[in-house]
């Protein structure tokens, strides 16, 4: 009896550590947002991340490609007032150029991109000039969250 308590002990506690570590990675992100341009992802939608890639550089800007799975789609919906064309942006004709240009940059493959025809689109540009293009692809249950951070 006594050698199965620090052994029952022992697997609590990774455990623990192990929850709390994927919970810190989980909300980093939704931080990153929340400090760069004012939104956090909703908890409620039961989103998980399922692709990143970002550019490898010490200042932190650069392009950040991330794409959300997510459980509950009305917390989703209420985040933007959503667009259902798209328009321009700083430098790029559409939104889905300038996610083009980004991802191939990054060498995103084709199979992780969104199908920009059938998304919705919300974008924001920043004092700094930095950008971001959200897509939402309802029928995917996907955000696919674009940043070019200058």
């Amino acid at each position: 009896m006594k050698r199965k308590l620090p052994i029952t002990a022992s697997v609590i506690l990774a455990a623990v550590i192990i929850l709390s570590a994927l919970y810190t990675a989980h909300t980093d992100y939704s931080r990153t947002l929340k400090a760069n341009w004012g939104f956090q992802l909703p908890h409620l939608s039961r989103y998980a991340q399922v692709y990143q890639m970002q550019e490898e550089n010490q200042s932190g800007d650069g392009i950040r490609y991330h794409v959300f799975s997510y459980r509950y789609e009305d917390y989703i919906d209420i985040m933007f007032a959503w667009r259902t064309r798209q328009d321009y942006t700083l430098h790029h004709p559409t939104y889905a150029d300038a996610a083009v240009t980004w991802l191939d940059k990054l060498g995103v493959p084709e199979d992780k991109r969104p199908d920009y025809d059938r998304c919705f689109y919300w974008y924001r540009l920043g004092e700094d000039e930095s950008e971001i293009i959200i897509f939402w692809h309802t029928e995917e249950n996907r955000l696919y969250i674009l940043e070019n951070m200058i």
